[in-house]
């Protein structure tokens, strides 16, 4: 890094082309820094996330949503299956951290535009079970099944994998399995890997579902979405229902406020998009706050550019980004919906 960060400079102004290159090699660099010291940092915390819990559904949907954004074929990446809302043990940015690997591995360990599936079930054992690498209890559990038809691995490398700094890859750290395998231990889960030369490679991670009491199933709240688009709400309302919410959405700003007016108690959280149809959400906000009390949360896109004092002067409770984070949203709303229920206890949303 200090290398090429050195020639840049060495290269201004009379060579903006090599400066502009080793500027580009200096960033790939710090990523590639930042990615291993991240690894290294995250290998070895067992015990730290034992009281958190994540909703598998929505964790999945984010990372997949991610990878396919940095993938040159994003369809090559295939989600089937449902959690149907179970929830596991560990912090969400772990949970996804384990899967974003498995998935990278795939990738990389096919040939382009090769197929990546990612499934999803919910299974119920009634007797202890065997498998690669750990034997389950008799229980709950949700099995996240990452797949590809790429190079496979031989029994030798299979009896390695889940060794520190092992690698089959010039450019690897051997830390990100590693990793993988220390968070489903903490979490009394077991991984079942199957691979061959040349037929590809199957790691399933099993995770006991976490046990929710009735009383608190339904403790999410029931929020009302209102979007530019029915398009974009349904998608939202699929990240808020695997977030452990009941989501109501719109995609006509009159309609949405025409419901308030007829049913002013029947929404916890009011979620807004800046951006609508016919108006600003924050046009929306100043006229829903009039009808009822309940937070509004006004959703911005990057681009958006709100000034504080303007927030200030309106009933906006909070504020979140787009593209949503479902960890960050999570915390969002719980911290929203607990201030205006202060007697409540809202679900244990990661």
């Amino acid at each position: 890094m200090l290398g090429h960060a050195e020639i840049a400079g060495d290269a201004l102004p009379a060579q903006p082309g090599r400066a502009a290159e080793h500027i580009g090699l200096l960033v790939q660099a710090g990523g590639r820094a930042r990615e291993i010291a991240g690894q290294i940092l995250d290998f070895g915390r067992r015990g730290r996330s034992s009281r958190c819990t994540s909703a598998v559904d929505a964790v999945i949907l984010e990372t997949v949503a991610q990878i396919r954004a940095s993938t040159p074929g994003p369809d090559t990446i295939q989600l089937s299956g449902s959690a149907e809302g179970a929830r596991v043990g560990g912090e969400p940015a772990q949970l996804q951290q384990v899967i974003h690997n498995l998935i990278r591995n795939a990738v990389q360990a096919s040939e382009p535009g090769a197929a990546v599936d990612v499934r999803l079930d919910p299974v119920s054992l009634t007797g202890a079970r065997a498998l690669t690498h750990g034997t389950l209890r008799p229980g709950a559990y949700v099995r996240i099944r990452v797949s590809d038809t790429g190079r496979g691995m031989d029994e030798a490398t299979l009896a390695r994998i889940f060794e520190p700094f092992f690698t089959t890859r010039p450019a690897g750290t051997g830390l990100g399995l590693a990793t993988a395998f220390e968070f489903v231990q903490e979490h009394d889960g077991a991984f079942d890997v199957r691979s061959a030369p040349d037929r590809g490679s199957a790691f399933a991670v099993w995770l006991p579902v976490i046990p929710q009491d009735p009383g608190r199933a339904a403790a999410g709240g029931t929020v009302m979405l209102v979007g530019r688009t029915r398009r974009s709400v349904q998608d939202d309302e699929e990240t808020l229902a695997a977030l452990g919410y009941e989501p109501v959405g719109y995609a006509d700003p009159e309609a949405a406020l025409a419901v308030l007016r007829r049913e002013p108690g029947r929404f916890d959280l009011l979620i807004v998009d800046n951006d609508l149809a016919e108006l600003s959400g924050i046009a929306f906000a100043h006229r829903a706050a009039r009808i009822s009390g309940r937070p509004i949360v006004l959703s911005l896109s990057a681009p958006d550019a709100v000034q504080p004092e303007m927030l200030a002067a309106v009933p906006v409770a909070d504020i979140v980004r787009r593209p949503w984070r479902s960890n960050a949203l999570a915390v969002t709303l719980r911290r929203q919906l607990a201030s205006a229920h202060p007697a409540r206890r809202p679900a244990a949303v990661p």
